[in-house]
Parts: structure tokens; sequence; C-alpha cells
């Protein structure tokens, strides 16, 4: 099963089953004035979805393509996709809410 992380602010911040609420709350993360990306994460391997503000996804989305940016270099188990973001925790069981103002109470 595939989830949808959303980082900003140098960290992960939520996961996701939809990609559909994860891309609407990096939307409203972004009007905020943060740079966000939408990571997919599946089978343990990572690969970038999208980013915001749109402006800035070109920039995003090469350097998830950069050597030594992605997958490879978490051994040990890391869930972490960048170097600059720990695991997503919490959340197991999907998307419950709640504290997380503004995105609607998802």
């Amino acid at each position: 099963m595939a989830r949808y992380i959303v980082g900003f602010d140098g960290k992960w911040h939520e996961s996701f089953a939809d990609a559909e609420e994860a891309i609407c709350w990096a939307e409203e993360v972004a009007a905020t004035g943060r740079v966000v990306e939408v990571a997919v994460r599946r089978f343990g391997f990572h690969r970038f979805l999208t980013g915001f503000p749109e402006s800035e996804r070109e920039a995003l989305a090469a350097r998830w393509k950069t050597p030594g940016l992605r997958d490879g270099i978490f051994g040990g188990g890391s869930d972490a996709p960048h170097h600059h973001y720990p695991p997503v925790v919490g959340h197991g069981g999907g998307h419950g809410g709640g504290g997380h103002g503004g995105h609607g109470g998802h």
C-alpha cells in the first residue's frame, strides 16, 4: 500500500493513504508561503510526486533525481527519502487528523 507524505520546513509532517488528500493539504500549506513537497512511499522506496508552489516544482523534482538524495543512502531501515527529513512517525493507520491546524479536520 502506498503512503503519500508531505514535507516542508526540513521535515515530514503528515502521511496520507490518499494522494488527493495529501496534495490538497500540501497546497494549503504552500499558500502560507512554504515550499512543500509530496512523496510517494511504496515497498520502502520513495519518489517525488509533486511540489508547491508550482514555480519550485521543477527544482524539487530535479533534487530527487540527484544521486545520494534518494532511497539508497538510508541503510538501516530509515523511512526518510531525503537526508534532511526525518522519518514520518505516528499516523500508522492513516491520516487521523486533529490538531494540525487548518486542513479541514481530515
